[in-house]
């Protein structure tokens, strides 16, 4: 087009063009005449910096600064006073592209203006145009009562950035204003560390400011102090500042000065005894520092670089940033030096009950990518986890890297009762395949059980299956078939040998699941472990369990709940706290409790009617994680939960999926051979393999929760009545634990009930297996 011939004879209809009603038609001439560059046209350009759209006066800024021509200076200028805000960023824009220092008188006396917004504006344009003319008039308004005004000009200050700026300032550094003092020392410093000069920091102190605010105070181009230098720097790193240029000219800093240190004296001998201010808490500009200084890997930026650590370990971003860094160490020795001081602070994260989930996960992975021995102590602190993946990633990397001294660890470690957090047969499993790595063999130690009486006389449980509701579109009869089917296990005398009576057991189902007699019957749990200090009590709760959004209150809903409106249910339901103080009161020693409370739709009614309707601000979740916590609190608090957060749980036939790896975990599927008992750990092992595994068969998601950091392991049951697990362990017995789980299910109502009465002889039941699950047909 005409516009592009660079030709005086298309300006004229260009202009013209600048006046028309499409914004479209206004932008494409005002960018052919700024690649024309003919002055004529600046008149024309000037009027659209006050367009109402700002790609047009855009386009009309770069198009001034193209032709760059001083004759549209004045009326630039008489723009920073419009009322506009728009107007006055455009024109200051525009006098920016021209760059010329014509404009600095007129621009200095607008500095002066009462309008904060042009004081601002003028201050932008002063530090793009760049000029030094401009800085005494700059450092006036550093002392501008707009904290706006103070800030614009300090950046626009560190912009200019010159020898200039930095005599100016020092001058402030008597005033009687302490933020004007800070200011200064931020800009000196900030100006110095920007020039290629950094080895001319010769002396640094601190100036006893409200904050002990660092300044460098003497320079000097010929003379070279690393030494207080990078003290100086250190110093600095205490601070958090806004800038981004800040940050990276400290981390360029010290890295030259360590790197100029060492080319010049071969050795780093004169920096090693710095001593570093031991106020250092916080450093937001940590990644630039650690990448250089891991780049370095000197024995000096190592040292640095622990400080650093140690003095920030409460820092998880930084701690992330400085594990992210030492990838780039190469040094060995540098190496096992930073592993020293981070593994122990990463192990502490993970020992802390408060730490966040993400944060967990993040430091198991970082501990878990360090190829080097001295991170065993944390692998071994990993087999703790209530998380089976976890302790599967720790396990496998203690077979990588484990050595002599590693078995002997875990020996002392399988003769603590504190260790029996994660399964002790995974720990005897890594012992040997570390034997048999380093075909080094020495005898695993026997285990001593905790004691547990062989008639169960000390077993205790109550097993709550709400069933029918009032509300009958809550009923959930399979919540009966389980807790039913599992008191058929636990009272079995050739399987779990608990003592079938009152005294020992209490079932709740359909109209007797109410909240009075639920909160009844764990006051009865409370009187008989007060009467028998051997107890060991299971709860298990099987029904619905709804989170309030308003009030953030969780909620389970017994058989009496009144669902109507939000208030009724509020009033009747059983709110999670009041279940969790019953349960504080529970004084014994080892006491599960599971609770299976965000069941699927299909459970959720008698006849799978349309979509459960809760209260106005109701959901239907998994019992919440801080609910969780509560509940452990105490000694001897074991708490699983069928699935996590709004995931389901899952069904098929007439059991829970849930219940039924349950089951198979009551008759050994977690164990190994020869045990006897069966442990909080085994049936954790077994239900947080098999549970998944079936629900992704039926294409969904459910993740069991376990949680027992707080305690030791204990025996919940027997195993197979005392006969323990053969040679051949649950491979040998898996099908007779199906052959009892099809008799519960189909035995006559009155005994077991768990079919009420349901003789389908073409049930398909599912039974959990490392390797799948194995279907299993009833003919």
């Amino acid at each position: 087009m005409a516009g592009l011939t660079e030709s005086d004879v298309a300006v004229p209809g260009l202009v013209k063009l600048l006046e028309d009603s499409d914004k479209y038609v206004r932008r494409g001439a005002a960018d052919a005449l700024g690649e024309i560059r003919s002055k004529t046209a600046v008149p024309g350009l000037i009027k659209l910096l006050e367009d109402s759209d700002y790609l047009v006066r855009y386009s009309a800024e770069k198009a001034l600064g193209e032709i760059g021509s001083e004759t549209a200076i004045p009326e630039l200028i008489k723009l920073l006073e419009n009322s506009d805000y728009s107007v006055r960023e455009s024109a200051a824009e525009a006098l920016g592209e021209i760059g010329s220092e014509t404009a600095i008188p007129e621009l200095i006396k607008l500095l002066e203006n009462s309008d904060s917004g042009v004081r601002e504006t003028v201050a932008n344009t002063l530090g793009k145009i760049g000029s030094e003319t401009a800085i005494s008039e700059l450092i006036k308004l550093l002392e501008n009562s707009d904290s706006g005004v103070r800030e614009t000009v300090a950046n626009t200050l560190g912009k200019i950035g010159s020898e200039t700026v930095i005599f100016e300032l020092t001058k402030l550094l008597e005033h009687s204003n302490t933020d004007l003092r800070k200011t200064a020392a931020y800009l000196i410093e900030k100006i110095r560390l920007k020039s290629v000069n950094y080895k001319s920091i010769k002396h640094s102190e601190y100036i006893d400011y409200d904050y002990d605010y660092p300044m460098s105070c003497t320079y000097s181009q010929d003379e070279i102090d690393p030494k207080s230098a990078i003290r100086s720097l250190m110093i600095f790193l205490k601070y958090e500042y806004s800038s981004s240029i800040f940050p990276s000219s400290i981390a360029d800093a010290l890295a030259e000065i360590i790197e100029s240190e060492i080319a010049i004296h071969g050795s780093i001998k004169p920096l090693q005894d710095i001593e570093y201010p031991e106020d250092i808490e916080y450093i937001d500009i940590i990644s630039g520092v650690v990448n250089d200084l891991s780049k370095i890997g000197s024995e000096l930026a190592i040292k640095v670089l622990i400080k650093i650590l140690i003095l920030n370990k409460y820092d998880t971003d930084l701690l992330f940033t400085v594990a992210d860094g030492s990838k780039k160490i190469v040094s060995e020795a540098a190496i096992t030096s930073l592993n020293k001081v981070m593994i122990p602070i990463f192990i502490e994260l993970l020992e802390d009950e408060d730490t966040d989930p993400d944060i967990y996960y993040r430091a198991v992975d970082i501990l878990l990518d360090i190829d080097s021995p001295s991170v065993i102590p944390g692998l071994i602190q990993l087999l703790k986890s209530s998380d089976h993946h976890v302790r599967s990633d720790a396990a496998y990397a203690l077979d990588c890297l484990g050595s002599e001294n590693t078995i002997i660890e875990l020996n002392k470690k399988l003769q603590s009762d504190r260790f029996f957090k994660a399964s002790i047969d995974e720990i005897i499993e890594i012992i040997n395949s570390i034997q048999q790595r380093l075909q080094y063999y020495k005898p695993i130690p026997k285990i001593p059980m905790l004691p547990m009486s062989n008639t169960l006389s000390h077993n205790y449980a109550l097993l709550i299956g709400v069933g029918d509701c009032q509300d009958s579109y809550l009923s959930l009869p399979v919540t009966v078939k389980d807790v039913q089917a599992i008191k058929s296990f636990l009272t079995n005398p050739d399987l779990c040998g608990y003592i079938d009576d009152e005294n020992h057991l209490q079932l709740l189902c359909n109209e007797q699941a109410t909240k009075q007699n639920i909160l009844d019957n764990l006051n009865w749990l409370q009187q008989q472990a007060k009467n028998d200090p051997e107890a060991t009590i299971l709860v298990y709760y099987s029904g619905h369990g709804w989170l309030d959004d308003l009030t953030q209150n969780y909620y389970l809903i017994p058989h009496d709940t009144v669902a109507r409106n939000r208030k009724k249910t509020v009033s009747t339901a059983l709110p999670a706290t009041e279940f969790n103080n019953a349960l504080q009161q529970i004084s014994a020693q080892k006491l599960l409790v599971i609770i299976d409370s965000c069941h699927a739709q299909g459970m959720a009614t008698a006849k799978e009617t349309d979509e459960l309707e809760l209260p106005e601000n109701f959901n239907q979740t998994a019992l919440p994680k801080n609910l969780i916590a509560d509940l452990k609190k105490g000694t001897g608090r074991a708490v699983f939960t069928s699935s996590t957060g709004e995931e389901q749980s899952y069904y098929r036939q007439e059991m829970s999926i849930y219940t039924q790896h349950f089951l198979e975990a009551l008759n050994g599927g977690g164990n190994k051979p020869g045990d006897k008992f069966v442990t909080v750990s085994n049936l954790m092992n077994h239900v947080s393999k098999t549970v998944p595994e079936s629900a992704r068969q039926l294409g969904e998601k459910q993740t069991p929760i376990f949680d027992f950091s707080q305690t030791e392991d204990f025996p919940v049951a027997l195993l197979r009545g005392g006969k323990g697990l053969p040679e051949g362990g649950w491979e040998e017995v898996k099908h007779e634990a199906q052959e009892n789980i099809s008799n519960i299910l189909t035995v006559k109502e009155g005994v077991a009930s768990v079919g009420h009465g349901n003789t389908n002889t073409n049930a398909q039941y599912y039974f959990g297996n490392v390797e799948g699950d194995v279907k299993l047909d009833e003919k």
